[in-house]
């Protein structure tokens, strides 16, 4: 654990840094990233606001299809969007896509089981680190 960290680097915006996933690399030689220059991500407080709204939106209109006849303000109430949806749609951009980059989590480059578990231990530790910054970004609003 703790192989992810944060740093705050505005006033709605922050570092996450893979740095010590980098470290054990023993696929150096494939690895774009490393010690000295690590994976990182920013978050802002509005990737989590904007990331929200649109699960929202796709709710609301998953719901209209379903009943017509609901007007925006029932599929507002309705549409239910939980923070592990949020923090998911966030991996999914910010490091999920960059897997070209990512030797370690590249199926096409690395065995699909060692990929597999150590993007399971870095979404874990991901989700901790937005609920950490999720906490800070409500303090600011």
């Amino acid at each position: 654990m703790g192989k992810i960290s944060f740093s705050i680097t505005g006033l709605q915006e922050f570092l996450i840094t893979f740095e010590e996933y980098c470290v054990p690399c023993t696929y150096s030689r494939m690895c774009k990233y490393n010690k000295n220059k690590p994976f990182t991500v920013t978050v802002e407080c509005k990737d989590l606001t904007n990331a929200f709204e649109f699960l929202k939106n796709k709710e609301m209109e998953k719901l209209a299809k379903k009943d017509p006849s609901l007007d925006w303000d029932a599929r507002s109430k309705k549409a239910k969007v939980t923070k592990p949806q949020v923090y998911s749609a966030i991996w999914d951009e910010k490091v999920k896509k960059q897997k070209t980059d990512l030797a370690c989590m590249n199926p096409k480059k690395l065995d699909s089981m060692l990929v597999s578990q150590r993007g399971e231990d870095w979404w874990a530790e991901f989700r901790d680190i937005l609920k950490k910054i999720d906490e800070e970004c409500s303090k600011i609003v």
